[in-house]
């Protein structure tokens, strides 16, 4: 994907990774020693652990709920989690429980969506999709501090809440019926996590690889071919979008875009837009997305989307706009946005403060087939988004044992690589005669892992 993101995983990482240094996990398990730290509170579900891995087989129809006892106030917990059976719903983890079944969940499901509820209620607090979670293998993270409960997947912020009852309690494991889930790493700490989303967003899809994007839309089928990302439409679709979750109030958004087949009136272009929540009479909760847009056909004409979701459209074709392969661009100004086609600016649009946009991407209409590439959503104009690798989990953990050897690498503080754990360019020097002292521990191929102490030396 070469996706290129600063801010979030920078600012987590540089934070957390100074604190732990003073700071030892409250509680840690890689359930290399099996699952005698956990139960089942809930649910009949079959436990059982291999290769430093806990597996949960909840073959019923009703959750399964396993429990650590912790009676934690203000905490941060994260474990990873590995989808093993498609689909799944609310696949996550309970906090704050307490003898009286009361508590909250935070969950994942494999369309990319997320959600806090509270239990013994039901009560919906949030829910919505995002771009960062994966379909399967995730890092699910809940910090709950002064009052507040903030979400994280895979070292970005999904969310904020209240916390009005001021809880405290245990954590668990949260499984639905019909589901098989992996769990690792499963880690506690007194350290807040507090970082802002990402402020920016690239990507070119060389490798096909659409990790940091929203993309289960209904109506829109999505692909990759030629270096670039395809998305199609039904004839009988009509407008949605995929898009990458961040914080763009600041930013401007630039991508290439080509009309492959369809119709040749049907809209497509960039967006930059907002998420908000609303609730009804009953108490329900609704998701609302309003996006600005700059949008043009294969007819070479182009439509201002408003984020009141109207668009008005020109009937004249512009000579800027190619209508094969077009670069677009949005770009911000103080409470305006240029839109701008292959280096002309052909328009703009005046907004007021209240809009913030929280996500970036691409819209278009029914029966149309484009290809995507080049995208990048940046601070302003000036479109530079630095490469950030490679990235590092949210939390800090420190442990005792051996390192797990598939396919790890080990950086010390100054982003030196010390070991790697594989078939390959192995180090004459292994893991288990390191110093004493705290490193980076990461997957090969840069996938966010975590800090880890080495203790002692053995």
């Amino acid at each position: 994907m070469n996706n290129y993101i600063i801010r979030g995983y920078l600012l987590f990482s540089l934070l957390l990774a100074g604190n732990s240094v003073a700071q030892e996990p409250l509680f840690y398990d890689d359930f290399s020693a099996g699952h005698g730290e956990w139960v089942i509170l809930s649910g009949n579900p079959q436990l059982s652990t291999s290769g430093d891995v806990l597996t949960v087989t909840n073959s019923e129809n009703s959750y399964a709920i396993i429990k650590h006892d912790t009676l934690l106030h203000d905490f941060t917990f994260s474990i990873s989690i590995n989808a093993k059976t498609a689909p799944y719903t609310n696949l996550g983890v309970c906090f704050c429980l307490n003898d009286q079944g009361q508590g909250y969940y935070a969950a994942i499901n494999n369309s990319q969506q997320f959600s806090i509820v509270v239990m013994h209620t039901g009560k919906l607090l949030y829910a919505a999709p995002n771009s960062h979670i994966k379909p399967a293998d995730n890092i699910l993270t809940v910090s709950k501090y002064n009052g507040n409960i903030s979400i994280y997947c895979n070292g970005h912020f999904c969310a904020t809440v209240e916390d009005t009852a001021d809880c405290s309690g245990d954590i668990a494991l949260l499984v639905p019926g019909s589901t098989t889930a992996e769990f690792d790493d499963a880690t506690i700490t007194n350290v807040p996590v507090t970082t802002d989303p990402i402020g920016c967003f690239a990507d070119n899809f060389d490798d096909g690889d659409f990790t940091g994007w929203y993309t289960k839309t209904n109506d829109i089928e999505v692909s990759a071919a030629n270096n670039a990302m395809q998305l199609s439409t039904p004839q009988t679709g009509k407008g949605t979008s995929v898009w990458v979750d961040g914080g763009f109030n600041d930013a401007s958004v630039k991508s290439t875009v080509s009309w492959s087949s369809g119709s040749t009136d049907s809209l497509y272009g960039v967006v930059l837009g907002v998420l908000t929540h609303t609730r009804d009479a009953s108490g329900m909760l609704n998701v609302n997305y309003n996006m600005l847009g700059f949008l043009i056909n294969a007819e070479r004409r182009y439509a201002k989307l408003s984020p009141d979701g109207s668009i008005t459209s020109t009937n004249v074709s512009e000579s800027s706009i190619h209508g094969t392969t077009d670069t677009l661009e949005i770009r911000m100004r103080p409470n305006t946005y240029h839109f701008i086609v292959n280096g002309t600016l052909l328009d703009s649009m005046a907004v007021d403060g209240s809009f913030q946009p929280a996500f970036a991407g691409y819209f278009m209409g029914g029966d149309l087939s484009i290809s995507c590439d080049d995208f990048i959503v940046a601070p302003e104009d000036n479109f530079q988004c630095p490469v950030q690798t490679p990235t590092r989990e949210v939390l800090t953990i420190s442990t005792q044992h051996p390192l797990p050897s598939h396919e790890r690498v080990i950086y010390n503080l100054l982003g030196r690589k010390i070991l790697f754990d594989g078939n390959k360019n192995r180090s004459p020097a292994p893991h288990n005669k390191l110093p004493q002292g705290m490193y980076f521990h990461l997957h090969k191929d840069d996938i966010a892992h975590k800090p880890v102490r080495i203790e002692e030396s053995r």
